[in-house]
């Protein structure tokens, strides 16, 4: 996505795009040896924090930990491991800030969950969709909420 697009816009595709990244790094059936961490470390600020459905704060280098940990970790050949982000909602808040809703829907061998996630980003040149997130929180929603 251009720079130059509304903020919005870009921080919607970032959504999108950082989950499709999600699955390809988290795919145990058919991983890409070439793909690295880097889209994830590129984007996240360096104050980035993520509050998951547990309600743990987690600091962007636990996160970083976590997705290298977890590499090549979910789905299988009979239940592939997909996330799925719908009712996508960007908000532009303040000059270069923009706030951002959706529901992040995961499915695989572990099971299936549902989250309502809002995410806080900023402007960010040099950035895949020139935005970078600050701040994530999720609530689980559905069975088991």
């Amino acid at each position: 996505m251009p720079n130059h697009a509304p903020l919005a816009l870009r921080a919607a595709a970032e959504v999108e795009q950082l989950h499709a990244f999600f699955v390809r790094w988290l795919d145990a059936v058919d991983p890409d040896p070439a793909l690295t961490l880097e889209r994830f470390t590129k984007v996240a600020a360096p104050g980035f924090r993520l509050i998951p459905p547990g309600g743990a704060v987690l600091e962007r280098q636990a996160v970083i930990d976590w997705l290298a940990a977890s590499r090549a970790s979910r789905g299988s050949r009979e239940r592939p491991f997909v996330i799925g982000t719908d009712e996508v909602e960007a908000f532009e808040i303040g000059p270069g800030v923009c706030l951002v809703t959706y529901v992040e829907r995961q499915d695989g061998p572990a099971g299936a969950n549902a989250r309502r996630s809002t995410a806080l980003f900023r402007d960010a040149a040099g950035t895949p969709c020139g935005v970078e997130w600050l701040h994530v929180h999720e609530t689980a929603i559905g069975a088991g909420a």
